[in-house]
């Protein structure tokens, strides 16, 4: 049965992804032909809870799917991690007549959502993680985008490493999982990869290293993903100092590029798949669908109960593509 929706509100909750802005827009422009007021709600679940929010329009998000970030701000709350403060968003919603509410962002925001729905709020969400570890979509918003930042900047460093004989780590995020490290290492052709799903030892990372000056490279490029120490900084120094000491480079050094992956204005892929998802999610809801994540897997729209969205694992055909690359 068609449901009777007059007005949804939107938010971008979590790290911000490229391909936010694209589908913000994409919604609000499926929304106004079918005479649906959107409501935007500031800085994720917070500005929710403190009922800060804007109508939006089309002209106000008119070609803003090419510009990275989110124009409604992407954060977490600790507040809405409460009962309490579940309760007071649940309010909130109801003092402005919201039919439907739309999240934005990564597997934290896909659990705030299914907390929601537990309260009897009409939620759905759409897939935003540069991480790409959400189940129920094959990329994530964002994924692409910082994959090719990884790709780009390996392609700058190894003009530097090659003219002072360098090892450089190149520190990249992917908070649980090696997915985002692993496929820029691939691409960006890196020498080796440190991911959480492959450890590898000291003793035999030392040996990679110097094999590949012994055999007359000038440089060597480590890509290593966040979640490789759990975030530990001690450890990710302790292993720079341990490369400098007993490695052939010249130098050893560390190169993060986290924020520049979130940061980036999205690729052409990112800016489809978020036009993508923001126009199609309405006519489910006007179906009678809700309490779901609605993600593209095979070319085709796939709608995942949004308790069985997390946890993703990496793909194994990355795995098999690394080793046989000798970047394991």
């Amino acid at each position: 049965m068609r449901k009777n929706i007059k007005r949804i509100a939107v938010l971008t909750s979590g790290g911000d992804a490229p391909g936010m802005n694209a589908a913000l827009e994409g919604l609000v422009t499926e929304c106004q032909q079918n005479k649906i007021q959107v409501i935007g709600f500031y800085d994720g679940y917070q500005g929710l809870l403190e009922n800060r929010k804007l109508i939006l329009n089309p002209k106000e998000i008119c070609r803003i799917a090419n510009i990275g970030g989110s124009i409604l701000g992407s954060m977490r709350s600790k507040d809405f991690e409460t009962k309490k403060g579940r309760t007071l968003a649940k309010k909130v919603l109801e003092q402005n007549k919201i039919d439907v509410l739309v999240v934005i962002g990564g597997d934290g925001t896909m659990r705030g959502a299914n907390d929601l729905s537990k309260l009897g709020v009409r939620v759905v969400g759409i897939p935003a993680t540069i991480d790409n570890d959400l189940f129920g979509t094959d990329d994530t918003l964002g994924y692409k985008t910082a994959a090719n930042v990884i790709v780009e900047s390996l392609e700058n460093l190894r003009n530097t490493a090659d003219s002072c004989k360098a090892t450089y780590l190149v520190y990249t995020m992917g908070r649980r999982s090696g997915f985002l490290a692993l496929r820029g290492a691939i691409s960006g052709r890196a020498d080796s990869v440190l991911v959480p799903e492959k450890k590898i030892s000291e003793q035999d990372l030392i040996a990679k290293v110097n094999k590949t000056f012994k055999s007359g490279a000038r440089s060597h490029l480590i890509v290593i993903s966040e979640a490789y120490f759990d975030k530990n900084e001690k450890k990710l120094q302790a292993l720079l100092k341990l490369l400098d000491k007993k490695t052939l480079s010249s130098k050893v050094r560390l190169q993060d590029i986290g924020y520049l992956q979130r940061g980036s204005n999205p690729i052409e892929h990112d800016i489809y798949l978020g036009l993508t998802l923001g126009t199609g999610i309405l006519k489910p809801l006007l179906d009678g669908k809700s309490n779901f994540m609605l993600g593209v897997s095979q070319n085709s729209f796939c709608f995942t109960p949004l308790a069985d969205t997390d946890s993703k694992m990496v793909n194994p055909y990355d795995l098999i593509l690394a080793r046989r690359l000798n970047l394991l």
